[in-house]
């Protein structure tokens, strides 16, 4: 399932790269979730990614991860967890995109499956207590280091993500 997540991310990385469309924007996570009913967002927002580097980094992430997660619940399980997570953590996200638009008419595109591979080391630092403090300092690198240099980035998308896959192993929900 991991494998084929990272095709699907490769290949909608193509379409979008490869038509004349703004797909990122249709397909991305905005406020046309809300004003314009494109209710298929949260799913495919994890599919999109801005550029080259952005799909490798999130691929190669999710290769680590997805396929220990996927030995550990199996191949069903962990592809609900995947998707069901990552649509959770997009909605939660756009809480976040829709006030910053209502408060300062920002429009914010939300890409990339950084908030579903962030459910997975959420899970992580739950499963292991060794590891919690490195993973833990790997997603606030990951989120806020970029920024520094002037990359936009989802940070909050992260964090809700890394929230839910701990809470969701904390409270037993899968």
């Amino acid at each position: 399932m991991t494998r084929l997540v990272i095709a699907l991310n490769f290949i909608v990385f193509a379409i979008c790269n490869s038509v004349n469309l703004r797909l990122d924007v249709i397909l991305g996570l905005n406020v046309l979730f809300y004003t314009d009913g494109f209710f298929w967002q949260p799913l495919t927002s994890m599919f999109v990614h801005a550029n080259l580097i952005h799909v490798l980094m999130n691929t190669a992430v999710l290769y680590s991860f997805g396929t220990l997660f996927e030995r550990y619940f199996g191949g069903r399980k962990f592809i609900f967890i995947y998707l069901v997570g990552g649509i959770l953590t997009s909605i939660l996200s756009f809480v976040f995109i829709y006030f910053s638009f209502i408060n300062g008419g920002e429009f914010i595109n939300t890409v990339g499956a950084s908030g579903a591979i962030s459910i997975l080391l959420g899970m992580l630092v739950f499963l292991d207590k060794q590891s919690a403090k490195g993973l833990v300092l790997a997603i606030l690198l990951m989120s806020f280091a970029p920024m520094l240099v002037g990359i936009k980035i989802a940070w909050y998308s992260h964090l809700i993500g890394f929230a839910i896959g701990y809470l969701l192993l904390r409270f037993r929900l899968i």
